[in-house]
């Protein structure tokens, strides 16, 4: 709301502009948000937190292509940690069936957050996914996020489908 006011006093309040992107963005008000981000992004046309905000928008309203242009968009403009832009990407490339896509995309993430059992949780899903051949590898990744993780029941039990399906009767 103060963001909003701020906007509409001083339209050309850059940071105001932003908090509003964010916030409607949250809210799944995708056109409202890409509407302050794109005025963000011609006060400040290299503006790696509207290209992500715009992605995270149109992520919500299921438009896989442009969310992958504006993510990539944003990692090459960010400064520091692009691990969320390679989980963001992985989700959305998991989502079209990518799985090879996917995995490398986790395998990224997992520079900037090696302790993470999410992303190990994702990783393992993904290699499941992509057939048999990575069946142990996809064990290493469910076993590493229980590690991080113990509390955690999906993956637990996603490991004990694979190893019954696998025959490691013993294992599973």
């Amino acid at each position: 709301s103060s963001a909003k006011d701020v906007v509409e006093e001083f339209p050309t309040h850059l940071e105001s502009r932003l908090v509003c992107a964010e916030a409607l963005s949250q809210l799944g008000k995708v056109n409202e948000c890409v509407q302050h981000a794109r005025v963000a992004l011609s006060l400040d046309a290299g503006n790696a937190r509207a290209y992500a905000c715009m992605a995270s928008a149109y992520a919500k309203g299921a438009d896989d292509s442009a969310t992958l242009e504006l993510l990539r968009e944003a990692e090459t403009l960010a400064v520091g940690d692009h691990g969320l832009f390679h989980k963001e990407m992985a989700r959305i490339y998991f989502k079209q069936g990518r799985y090879d896509f996917a995995v490398n995309e986790y395998e990224l993430a997992k520079r900037s957050y090696p302790g993470d059992a999410s992303v190990y949780l994702e990783t393992a899903r993904a290699l499941r996914e992509r057939g048999e051949k990575y069946h142990r590898s996809a064990t290493v990744n469910f076993m590493r996020s229980l590690e991080l993780d113990p509390t955690q029941v999906e993956p637990r039990l996603e490991l004990g489908m694979l190893l019954y399906r696998g025959k490691e009767y013993g294992e599973a």
